[in-house]
């Protein structure tokens, strides 16, 4: 898999460290970073919390590179 550096730029830019943003979405930190680094593909679930808090992203351009 390969990793998903939009999904990084993203957090950065939000300014969120890897353990606040699985506390936002309600995940576990592992979850978060396994997806970063391309250790686990994004389930639905994880896409639809990530556009249920931020609304303004772009699922396809953070976790399908379109």
């Amino acid at each position: 898999m390969q990793e998903l550096k939009r999904l990084k730029e993203f957090r950065v830019q939000k300014k969120l460290s890897r353990e606040k943003l699985a506390r936002i979405l309600n995940v576990s930190l592992s979850t978060v970073t396994r997806i970063e680094r391309g250790e686990a593909k994004a389930s639905r679930g994880f896409m639809d919390r990530m556009k249920n808090v931020y609304p303004e992203i772009s699922i396809d351009y953070l976790f399908y590179d379109k």
